[in-house]
């Protein structure tokens, strides 16, 4: 998580141990998972829960609520959700969290789009097998936030309707527990036992991953207001640089439009060294299916791009992504030092000032008093708080002096408050 949203990460799906598609992830305890709440909202990034399987009836009327309360006091932004039954219990439980409606559910129209809106449902992340026209239509026929997929493992079989893994295994992919025999090898044959299938192609339902980077400019014009990148099994090496790339070309794209979009191939190959299954496939969105969408062969092994991923590590997983923030000082005679750090980010703005009484006044100087650069010096170390000093700034008296340690006191008193004071405009109760 910490190393997505160093990348450029937006928002970031996590897991608790039960009721996540993803069942067998290292998924988060209730008090890690509440730090990690915080952590995105200090960065002014979101954390959505993934709610993506199916519940049994006891489960829903008495382990759903003691899940997502304390995440909702919290400030959890949304909840991802496939069964109906949860996001009806959601919408009567918690009124003020967005829903946003999964793959898993197999939306394919804005009908049912329409129909789903009153259990607060904000988003809907459609079936993965739409294509432009579809999406475009499911997007200005609902009037909801439409998030698909663009770049990570795909499913042979159709959204959310997937039963081979029960079947064959008595595991359930609608339980989070998915055995994925659709990357196992098969022979296939015709009514009459006349093999169908090659002893080299025998992955027959193994699709490639998906690779949408060429295709932003229209993935954005069929009105997709958020770009998925699926990893959650994978390594922070993996999902932090794929992020990194499509948060590159994203930003390129947002600023200088589609007339001169290209994507650099150095870039695709970061791309296909950080993982993929025999090369990529744009998925559903220009084809119906195709022969090139199957990866057919066992996987090679994969040589990895060892300068990139140390590059990813050095900036995304050694590094976490601090906030930058504005200070303010006056330092007058008699009075008790004002101290104010303020930041802002899309669409909020935060500031918090030192209290007098937590505050302390400066004594007459017996020598040099402590001028300006002394002063600053002392307010700009923001080390382990995450935020970083964007500029500092402010008045002094001269001829007072200041201790070092009542300053460094001050400091630490004013970014706390001014995290205490993000975080508040978060919880709930």
């Amino acid at each position: 998580m910490k190393a997505c949203i160093a990348a450029g990460a937006d928002a970031v799906y996590m897991g608790l141990p039960k009721f996540s598609a993803r069942a067998y992830a290292d998924n988060e305890s209730e008090g890690s998972y509440l730090e990690a709440i915080d952590y995105a909202h200090l960065r002014n990034a979101k954390l959505y829960c993934t709610v993506n399987t199916l519940f049994k009836e006891k489960e829903l009327s008495t382990e759903l609520y003691d899940l997502i309360a304390p995440l909702y006091e919290a400030g959890l932004d949304a909840v991802i959700v496939q069964d109906l039954g949860v996001m009806k219990r959601i919408s009567e439980l918690f009124p003020d969290l967005n829903v946003h409606v999964s793959t898993q559910a197999a939306v394919t129209g804005y009908r049912t789009a329409n129909f789903l809106k009153r259990y607060h449902v904000t988003r809907i992340v459609p079936a993965r097998e739409l294509s432009f026209s579809e999406v475009r239509e499911l997007s200005s026929g609902s009037g909801l936030e439409i998030e698909c997929f663009v770049h990570g493992a795909l499913c042979y079989s159709y959204s959310g309707l997937c039963l081979f893994s029960s079947l064959a295994a008595g595991r359930s992919g609608n339980r989070g527990r998915c055995g994925q025999p659709c990357r196992l090898p098969y022979r296939a044959s015709d009514g009459e036992g006349r093999l169908l299938s090659s002893g080299d192609e025998a992955y027959a339902i193994s699709m490639k991953d998906l690779n949408t980077l060429k295709l932003l400019p229209a993935i954005l014009d069929a009105g997709v207001t958020s770009l998925k990148i699926e990893g959650r099994m994978k390594k922070a090496e993996y999902a932090a640089g794929v992020t990194h790339v499509y948060r590159k070309y994203l930003d390129r794209l947002l600023q200088g439009g589609t007339g001169s979009y290209a994507v650099d191939p150095e870039d695709e190959g970061h791309l296909f060294y950080l993982f993929n299954r025999q090369g990529f496939t744009s998925g559903y969105y220009e084809r119906h299916s195709g022969r090139d969408m199957i990866a057919l062969r066992e996987k090679e092994f994969r040589k990895e791009e060892e300068s990139f991923l140390e590059y990813v590590r050095s900036e995304f997983l050694r590094k976490e992504k601090e906030v930058p923030v504005r200070g303010t000082y006056i330092v007058k005679a008699g009075k008790p030092v004002s101290l104010t750090f303020e930041t802002s980010g899309p669409g909020n703005a935060f500031s918090y000032t030192v209290s007098n009484e937590d505050s302390f006044v400066p004594e007459t100087a017996l020598t040099a008093g402590t001028g300006k650069e002394a002063i600053e010096k002392q307010f700009s170390k923001t080390g382990g708080t995450g935020f970083c000093l964007s500029s500092i700034g402010g008045e002094s008296d001269p001829g007072l002096f200041l201790p070092v340690g009542k300053m460094n006191e001050l400091r630490r008193k004013a970014l706390s408050g001014l995290e205490n004071e993000i975080l508040k405009a978060y919880r709930r109760s």
